[in-house]
């Protein structure tokens, strides 16, 4: 249930003028209107009542009037006491620190100079525009968006407001863990962007900018050269070449080597005593010096060793690695656990064969049974179809007129007598 919640007030005399401000709901701000509307039950409104005398009355006049919300039976009392004249007036604090200096301190109010304005005279006059717009942003028709006060022909912004205008919004960046900026330590909010301390970065500063991770061991290069640090974890770049690898991009699978395609034969040769090529010879090719290692982890190579990889004629694959420093080139081939070769294993003529029989059997076994099924299902529904119609006939009896007994009978006449 929801309902409106107006002020009213009652007997109030001609020369009080009265303003209403009302902060309704989850509003921030009040707003001069004397009410609220779709007020649900248990919700809390604030009201501010702006009292203002038009005229100074006549000795100790008294003024009493009620303020109260329309259809309840609750009000509120106020006594007005008009006091036009304070005996302080007569002793002001002519150039008042208060006033820093620029006016005169009366009654706890400063009566600035000419030249200055503000409650404390803090504002030249000088510097404020005619038109009173400093504090309008173009197309604004509120001063400093409603986000902060004009002061001084400047904008004093709310706390969580900054800029000319309090255009600025510094509690609307990006969150990591529910905290700005990821928290305090990480970055502060300006404008609606992170501003990162040194040693972070990121949209909400939630990256280290620290590089330890995208080092290889015992390299000195970030990402191998071939990629970017980023939150301390190796983004490697995809290139004309190809595209680079691993953790720390050191490896770039379909990048055509040119060192790789260069040695490829003369390790072929050297290593396997025969051209990776079908009919090819090693004749004429250089002898290098081959090593050959188990390890095929390529995250352990150092940084100026290069792998290479190729498949020969027969589809064989193999690799080897190559120092790029070295003048007279030392050559690893890296062996697939007790193979020197990764080849594809021939095919098992015999099984393949068997294998074929035995599924051409089993569907010539699965046909026939099938066959025998669907028969057996034929011939039961022809026989059940016969039964059927036999107990429908209805055969009538009654004998044939040309059948004749074949036993007869003939009486003797002359038996018996003589």
């Amino acid at each position: 249930m929801s309902g409106t919640i107006i002020l009213q007030d009652e007997d109030t005399p001609s020369h009080i003028s009265l303003k209403y401000f009302v902060k309704c709901g989850q509003e921030s701000d009040f707003k001069e209107r004397r009410g609220c509307d779709n007020v649900k039950k248990g919700e809390e409104l604030e009201f501010r009542v702006q009292i203002a005398l038009t005229k100074c009355l006549s000795g100790d006049t008294r003024d009493v009037f009620k303020i109260s919300p329309v259809g309840l039976q609750e009000e509120v009392s106020i006594e007005v006491i008009s006091m036009c004249e304070c005996p302080c007036a007569s002793y002001p604090e002519i150039n008042s620190p208060t006033c820093l200096g620029r006016g005169n301190l009366s009654c706890g109010i400063c009566e600035c100079a000419p030249l200055y304005s503000g409650n404390t005279c803090e504002c030249d006059i000088a510097d404020i525009s005619d038109k009173g717009d400093e504090c309008k942003q173009e197309g604004d028709q509120i001063e400093c968006g409603g986000r902060g006060e004009c002061k001084c022909g400047k904008c004093d912004c709310k706390s969580r407001y900054s800029g000319n205008y309090c255009e600025c919004d510094n509690e609307s960046c990006t969150r990591r863990n529910d905290e700005l900026c990821s928290g305090e330590d990480h970055g502060q909010c300006e404008c609606g962007t992170c501003k990162c301390k040194p040693g972070w970065s990121g949209e909400a500063c939630e990256c280290s900018t620290a590089t330890d991770k995208c080092i290889r061991a015992g390299a000195t290069d970030i990402c191998s050269n071939s990629g970017d640090c980023f939150c301390n974890k190796c983004s490697c770049k995809i290139t004309d070449e190809g595209r680079y690898t691993g953790e720390f991009c050191e490896t770039c699978p379909t990048c055509n080597d040119q060192e790789c395609e260069k040695y490829r034969i003369s390790v072929h040769c050297t290593a396997f005593l025969e051209s990776p090529f079908i009919g090819g010879n090693c004749d004429q090719v250089d002898n290098v010096t081959v090593a050959w290692i188990n390890s095929t982890d390529d995250t352990y190579l150092n940084e100026d060793e290069r792998i290479c990889r190729f498949q020969d004629d027969n589809g064989c694959t193999y690799r080897f690695i190559y120092l790029t420093t070295d003048v007279v080139k030392t050559f690893k081939m890296i062996m697939f656990g007790e193979e020197k070769k990764d080849c594809p294993k021939p095919a098992d003529i015999a099984a393949i064969a068997g294998g074929v029989t035995a599924l051409t059997l089993l569907i010539g076994l699965g046909l026939i049974l099938l066959w025998r099924i669907l028969t057996y299902i034929h011939d039961k529904r022809e026989y059940a179809r016969f039964e059927d119609q036999r107990l429908k006939e209805q055969w009538a009896r009654d004998d044939n007129p040309i059948y004749k007994d074949p036993e007869t009978t003939f009486k003797n006449p002359a038996y018996g007598k003589g």
